[in-house]
C-alpha cells in the first residue's frame, strides 16, 4: 500500500483480498444467531422484529461494502433475502425456536434497506471530487 493512502484505499485493498472470507464469516454469524437453541438465546431490549431488521440491515450494508465491484446491489439484496428465508425455515428444526413469516419479512426488508443504503452512500462518496495532496 503506498504511503499516504487513505482509509478508503485501505478498505478497498482489504475487501479485495479478504472479501469472500468476510462475507462468509458474516453469513456464518447470522446462521449461528438464527439457529441457536431457544434456551441459549440472549435477547436485547428491542422487539424481535426490530432485532431482525437491524441485524440484517447491518449485514446487508457490510456485505455490499465488501462486494461493491463484484456484485450489483440487487444481487446482494436478493441473495441476503433468500438466505434470510433459509435461516428462518431452518428454525423449525431448532429446539425452542419457531419460524414466522413476519420474522422473515423484517429480516429481508432490513437486508434490502442495508444494501441499498450502503450502495447510495458509496455512490455519493465516489462522486465527490478527490483532493490532491
Amino acid at each position: 500500500m503506498p504511503r499516504g493512502a487513505g482509509i478508503a484505499d485501505l478498505w478497498r485493498a482489504l475487501s479485495a483480498r479478504f472479501g469472500a472470507w468476510l462475507v462468509a464469516a458474516n453469513a456464518l454469524t447470522l446462521m449461528l444467531l438464527s439457529w441457536t437453541p431457544g434456551n441459549y438465546m440472549v435477547r436485547t431490549s428491542l422487539s424481535g422484529h426490530l432485532e431482525h431488521a437491524l441485524a440484517y440491515a447491518l449485514s446487508g450494508a457490510f456485505m455490499f461494502a465488501v462486494l461493491p465491484r463484484r456484485c450489483a446491489s440487487w444481487q446482494v439484496a436478493a441473495g441476503l433475502a433468500v438466505y434470510a428465508g433459509i435461516l428462518e425455515w431452518g428454525q423449525m428444526l431448532v429446539p425452542g425456536r419457531h419460524s414466522a413469516f413476519e420474522d422473515f419479512a423484517f429480516s429481508a426488508a432490513g437486508g434490502i434497506i442495508g444494501v441499498f443504503a450502503c450502495a447510495a452512500a458509496l455512490r455519493r462518496i465516489e462522486s465527490r471530487p478527490r483532493r490532491v495532496q
